[in-house]
Formats: structure tokens, sequence, C-alpha cells
């Protein structure tokens, strides 16, 4: 009951700090916010993903240069440039590092890992608040992807193991069920068609006028989030590490309530742009 009341409170309190900077600055203060979190996200991808902090901590001022200039600037394929500089700026720091060859590529591999999660795909919720037409797109999409993650755990833990013998993803997420996913797409895909018929103008699915391509965009998206969760777990349990932070009492970290939003928003922003 502690725990569910310390996860009850922390979310209250960052909602409440969403709104308030949504009602007095609106875009502007949420792109701030935003920033900020994907610079702490940043730090907790590189503990993930590297074994010393010194392989990544460097890189995280070049993440903060590149998140202020694409709001002034918002060209996604900015991205490609940050991230060149980064991969330059990694290699010619470690020029003259003592390490194996092995443990050097096992490195480098953990860099485009690192800068997938912490600089590429937070771009793209970036993107929602300053490049889309309507920045309460995000709201929407934070809502549809926030529906599918509570109702997958609702179903799962009433129906869980009761149609199938499998678990959907037992090599890192033994606890998610195949009948959570299954149930929780079937309720969220008509809450999501009802929500995009009061609120066309910020769903991802606006531009859209048939029924049935909207159910497929859709479950396109609650496969992207799903998959974004799924891929971070597997992230974790390669660290061994349960929780990315600690910033959030009762969620973990910011990468932990992020995982799924950093694949959806992806393929938001690309519908959105049609």
């Amino acid at each position: 009951m502690s725990s569910l009341m310390t996860r009850a409170l922390s979310a209250f309190v960052g909602l409440s700090l969403i709104f308030t900077l949504n009602y007095f600055f609106q875009g502007t203060g949420l792109y701030a916010l935003c920033s900020v979190i994907f610079l702490i996200m940043a730090h907790e991808c590189g503990t993930l993903s590297f074994t010393n902090s010194r392989h990544f901590t460097f890189l995280i001022p070049v993440h903060a240069a590149f998140f202020t200039a694409f709001y002034f600037q918002p060209d996604t394929n900015l991205v490609f440039a940050a991230v060149l500089t980064e991969i330059i700026l990694w290699m010619w720091v470690h020029r003259k590092k003592t390490i194996t060859t092995l443990d050097f590529y096992l490195n480098h591999g953990k860099l485009y890992e690192f800068l997938f999660y912490s600089l590429i795909a937070p771009t793209f919720i970036l993107a929602h608040l300053v490049a889309a037409p309507h920045y309460q797109s995000l709201f929407f999409l934070f809502f549809v992807v926030a529906a599918f993650d509570t109702l997958s755990y609702f179903w799962g833990k009433t129906f869980g193991g009761k149609v199938f013998k499998s678990k959907l993803y037992p090599v890192s997420s033994p606890s998610k069920t195949i009948e959570g996913a299954l149930f929780a797409a079937l309720t969220c895909i008509p809450l999501t068609l009802a929500l995009d018929s009061h609120f066309s103008a910020y769903s991802f699915l606006h531009k859209f006028d048939s029924i049935y391509l909207k159910v497929l965009l859709t479950f396109i998206i609650l496969i992207a989030a799903l998959t974004g969760d799924l891929t971070e777990s597997v992230i974790k349990r390669n660290a061994n590490i349960k929780d990315s932070g600690k910033l959030l009492p009762g969620h973990g970290g910011f990468f932990d309530r992020l995982d799924g939003l950093l694949f959806a928003s992806i393929i938001s922003y690309i519908l959105i742009q049609f």
C-alpha cells in the first residue's frame, strides 16, 4: 500500500508540473521540461549501456546543445548531424584507451544503443512539441501509450495464463502475458478511435479517413510501444538492473516510464507529417 501511495504521489506531482508548465508556458515550457528529462534519461541509458560513466558523460552536453538548437530549428534531419558529431567525438576521446579489441568493439556497439535511446528517439518526442501542427498531439500519444500499459497490466493480472500457456517475452519480461497485451490492444484500439473522434486535431490518426486504416495504424503504434517496453527490459536484464533510475519514487527511472513512448513517438510523428 505504501508503494502504491508513493507511486500515486509521484505521478500527481509530475502531472501537476506538466499541466502548470502547459498552462503558463504552453509548448515552450513542456519542451524545456522534456529536454531536462531526456538529459537525465541519457545518464540512465548510459549507466545501463556502459560499465564506466566516463565512457558517455562527456556526450551529454552535446545532447543538451542539440536539444536547444532543435527548438529553434526543428528539423529531424539535424539529428544525423548530432549523431555523427558524437560518434566522431567518442572515437577521438577513446583514441589512447588501453583496452582490448573486443572491449573496444563492445563499447562501440553500446554507443549506438546509447545514441538511439538518449538522442535519436527523444528527438521525435520533442518534434511533437515544436514541429507538429499541435503540441497537444504529444498528450494524445502519451495517453494512448499509458492506457495500453495500464490495460496490459490489468488484463494480465485478470486473465494471464488462462488462455495461452507461454509468456509474452519470457527472456526478459516473465511477468508479461500474451492475454494482457492482446486484450489491452482490443480495448485500447476502440478507446483510441473514440478519442480520435472527439480530439481529431490532436490525434496521430486525424489525416486518415478509413476506419480500417485507423485501426491498423493504432495497432502499429501499440506494437511499437510494447516493443519499446520489451527492449528496455532486455537492456536492464543484460545490465542486471531492476530500475533505470531512482528519481521517480515508485516508478523507477525516466527510461522505465518513457520506453514505450520513445518507440511510439517515431511512428506517431511520421503519421502526423503525412
